[in-house]
């Protein structure tokens, strides 16, 4: 079974914290600390799943043994007479050319797009750029010195690293890092 000791993890987390760069503002809390148990993982029991062995034959017929009843059907017999004071589940419900016949997809692209627009002082739900040439989705060389502390403990070296005084391409240092023989990465 996992073990997870209290008193390691809190020495690793204030030893991040004086050491590494990245760590120095967050603010640990012995109270948050606490609030698990000395030796566990917390939510685990939750997680835990037990499998029982079964006879391939035994799954194969009930598998097979014939057309069982909709699992809806035995809540036919729940049905109330229909009330017209109950909420509705569906307030708007629309359907408009479901056989893409009379109105183009620009319309239906039109008016997605008019879903989009808001006020000036809110900022949209979804913003589509157009252009040749590709976005960057997170330019941030702390990544992965962040996300791999036991890899890069002093909060140095990690892919493209502005300080480095001789380059190392983001390609050349996955490949390296993926070559070691590690656990932690």
């Amino acid at each position: 079974m996992y073990h997870v000791r209290k008193d390691k993890v809190w020495d690793f987390l204030t030893w991040l914290a004086a050491n590494n760069p990245l760590y120095a503002k967050i603010h640990l809390s012995e109270a948050h600390l606490r609030l698990y148990e000395d030796d566990e993982i917390p939510g685990m029991e939750q997680r835990i799943i037990t499998m029982e062995p079964s006879s391939a034959k035994r799954i194969f017929e009930q598998e097979t043994a014939g057309i069982q009843p909709h699992f809806a059907a035995s809540l036919a017999s729940n049905i109330q007479p229909h009330d017209d004071s109950d909420e509705p589940l569906l307030e708007r419900m629309g359907v408009s050319d479901v056989e893409s016949v009379k109105i183009q997809g620009r319309t239906f692209q039109a008016a997605a797009l008019m879903n989009l627009v808001c006020p000036p002082d809110q900022k949209p739900d979804l913003t589509i750029f157009s252009g040749s040439s590709a976005i960057g989705e997170y330019n941030n060389p702390d990544l992965i010195k962040g996300m791999f502390p036991t890899l890069f403990p002093f909060g140095r070296g990690g892919f493209e690293e502005p300080h480095r005084k001789v380059a190392v391409s983001f390609e050349t240092q996955a490949n390296y890092c993926l070559d070691l023989d590690n656990r932690c990465f």
